[in-house]
């Protein structure tokens, strides 16, 4: 019986198509582009603050709107990849505050 349970488990496993594998991190958030990225810091002109970076390139009000839980490490990479092709400068501080600014 243990064996026929197994057995309609991996049948019904394959009747039902699969998932893609969801980023936890962007589940719940939608992330900018590159191209967004780099115009709000062109835009701004000064250095901002990760936070700031991400609320201004999806056009949201960083005295109003709040970055959302779990997205800060991918917009990290992204700048972080922005970089190493030297389109933006990234200034790590000691503490959780990243900041960037435009190189062009």
């Amino acid at each position: 019986q243990h064996q026929q349970q197994q057995q309609q488990h991996r049948q019904h496993q394959q009747q039902q198509p699969r998932q893609p594998q969801l980023n936890t991190e962007s589940r719940d958030a939608q992330l900018p582009t590159e191209e967004q990225i780099l115009g709000a810091l062109r835009e701004s002109g000064e250095r901002l603050e990760l936070r700031y970076v991400f609320l201004l390139a999806l056009g949201k009000d960083p005295k109003r709107d709040m970055m959302p839980p779990g997205v800060r490490n991918t917009v990290r990479r992204l700048l972080q990849a922005l970089q190493q092709r030297g389109l933006v400068e990234l200034e790590d501080t000691a503490g959780r505050k990243v900041y960037c600014r435009a190189t062009r």
